[in-house]
């Protein structure tokens, strides 16, 4: 098994990039025009997680068949 590799500023990188992305939603929502892009982007995201979920649990059912 691979070791794991640790952000830099570890803490704080996660952090930072939460707030970040929550400061740009809440900016994209007062700009009308960009609104509908988060709308969009929403679901979209919620797609990617649901999709990567089902790939995972395919490729750990893979692994342990193998």
């Amino acid at each position: 098994m691979p070791a794991q590799v640790q952000a830099p500023l570890y803490p704080f990188t996660p952090w930072f990039a939460f707030i970040a992305s929550l400061a740009s939603c809440l900016l994209i929502w007062f700009d009308p025009s960009q609104r509908v892009a988060l709308y969009a982007t929403i679901p979209f995201v919620i797609f990617c997680y649901v999709a990567h979920h089902f790939y995972a649990k395919h490729q750990e059912k893979k692994q342990t068949s193998l």
